[in-house]
């Protein structure tokens, strides 16, 4: 199995309030799925994503990304995560920003291939040739959008994890965003 989550939950707790984001849940992902978590705004999809991708601790429960925890997978280089908002540098370009994860992590070449070749790669892949050089102030949300796909993917990760994705892309574009992400 790629993911297994048993019994996970995440409680909020302030001096005010406590906020039961996620109540137990149990799911099992087989590996080469796609599995969507559908609900109304604010049950707790991005805060269950958060949780696998090692960006927040369960409450309670177990997670399981490929057979690692998640802290583990995130070290691994196994998972690659997709934010709503992309959240881009905005003194770095497109180019820069989605070679800032394997800045991060500290690589030079994925695969054998230079960095910056696989960041050429996913530029075309997602559509942004001619626009490489770029500032996050000169594209559209889409194109940001795009941007912060392509840096999930940079590091060849086995686990995407993909929160809301394509909100901001048009038909078109959604469309061909969903073929290739099928194909990878």
């Amino acid at each position: 199995m790629a993911i297994i989550l048993n019994g996970v939950s995440k409680t909020f707790r302030s001096d005010e309030r406590t906020v039961e984001a996620v109540l137990p849940v149990d799911v099992t992902c087989g590996r080469g799925s796609f599995t969507a978590i559908l609900g109304p705004s604010g049950c707790g999809k991005t805060t269950l994503l958060r949780m696998m991708a090692d960006l927040e601790s369960p409450s309670s429960g177990t997670i399981r990304i490929l057979d690692h925890t998640p802290c583990e997978a995130r070290e691994r280089r196994l998972i690659g995560m997709v934010f709503q908002r992309p959240a881009l540098l905005p003194w770095r370009t497109a180019a820069q920003n989605i070679e800032l994860t394997a800045e991060i992590a500290g690589v030079g070449d994925i695969a054998g291939q230079p960095v910056r070749s696989r960041v050429a790669e996913l530029i075309d892949l997602v559509g942004l040739i001619g626009f490489e050089d770029a500032y996050p102030s000169e594209l559209s949300g889409g194109m940001q959008s795009r941007v912060g796909i392509a840096r999930a993917l940079v590091l060849q990760p086995k686990v995407l994890l993909l929160d809301e994705p394509f909100a901001a892309l048009d038909q078109i574009t959604r469309e061909k965003m969903q073929l290739e992400l099928a194909r990878i």
